[in-house]
């Protein structure tokens, strides 16, 4: 294993945590109708989980002594305050699946500390259920129309 190779990828993924859709609308607050009502409160649940992610990569990458380098903050997010559920769930959907190949990358380059990778295999179950969640929550939407 490269501990640059390792590096950049935890940092990748610790990116991928600290902006992701799911991050962004909880702060940008889309439009929620009497449709979309049940499937925010769903979306909220999966935030609130979501947010110690971040936090157990960091403590990753300090358990390796590497350096932090989360990258940029996007400035393409503005308008999601005006996107409804059901129209951002694709986009929540392939935000997610991006995430998991990132965390299936970073398991197979950690494969030589178990320390790690049972962590990042941890984290990556927990985002498969995440996943799974925002399945059902789209597929309910859908169902309703």
């Amino acid at each position: 294993m490269s501990h640059q190779a390792i590096a950049n990828e935890l940092n990748v993924l610790l990116a991928s945590e600290r902006r992701s859709l799911l991050r962004h609308i909880d702060e940008a607050k889309p439009y929620v109708d009497a449709k979309t009502h049940g499937a925010w409160k769903k979306i909220h649940v999966i935030i609130k989980e979501d947010r110690h992610h971040d936090a157990r990569l960091s403590a990753l990458i300090d358990q390796l002594n590497l350096r932090e380098d989360p990258g940029v903050f996007q400035q393409d997010v503005g308008h999601f305050h005006y996107m409804t559920i059901d129209r951002l769930l694709a986009e929540i959907i392939e935000d997610k699946q991006t995430q998991l190949a990132a965390y299936k990358r970073a398991i197979r380059l950690a494969d030589r500390e178990p320390g790690i990778s049972g962590d990042l295999q941890t984290l990556l179950d927990e985002n498969l259920d995440e996943m799974q969640q925002l399945q059902m929550i789209k597929s309910e939407l859908e169902a309703f129309d």
